[in-house]
């Protein structure tokens, strides 16, 4: 009953058309213009991620983390559906986030990570790249946002990761 309310709030607050258009101007995925937009909606930023991930138009997904452990992720599962993190896991070793991080409301670059950090081997093979952007919060909270660049092999593209024809 707490999710559905949760949900309906998001909805009065949020409301998707609205969201939408804020996302198509704020074009991709940034956590400088995901704090924007939590100002903008006076939303906490937990609850604009679970919309965020749902109305961007780009596969995102976002991790909660707290002195270096999953607190959870969003995503939405039709756009990412290989992330491969479990709660009170840590973050990954090869994580930017293990970087020295500053103060609260900083926000790191986006920078580029090996998919298989944070995805499952199949899931790492449908993604072509993929970055990582930290905005640290107070009292070792921070958000992880992953940005996947998709491929698409539904384009009759063949995918030479897995056709190993070509070694005969």
């Amino acid at each position: 009953m707490e999710t559905q309310a949760n949900q309906f709030a998001a909805l009065l607050l949020m409301p998707p058309h609205v969201l939408r258009s804020e996302l198509a101007k704020a074009g991709i995925p940034d956590l400088a213009k995901f704090a924007k937009l939590a100002e903008l909606f006076e939303v906490s930023k937990q609850a604009l991620a679970r919309q965020y991930v749902t109305y961007h138009r780009e596969a995102v997904a976002i991790v909660h983390v707290r002195y270096g452990k999953i607190v959870g992720s969003y995503r939405d599962p039709r756009k990412f559906p290989w992330i491969d993190v479990a709660r009170n896991q840590p973050v990954p070793r090869g994580s930017s986030y293990h970087d020295a991080g500053p103060g609260a409301g900083s926000i790191s670059d986006s920078v580029e990570c090996l998919p298989e950090l944070w995805l499952s081997v199949d899931g790492a093979s449908k993604v072509g790249a993929m970055t990582e952007q930290l905005l640290w919060q107070q009292n070792g909270y921070a958000l992880i946002m992953l940005h996947a660049d998709r491929i698409d092999y539904e384009d009759n593209t063949p995918d030479y990761r897995q056709d190993v024809s070509w070694r005969r």
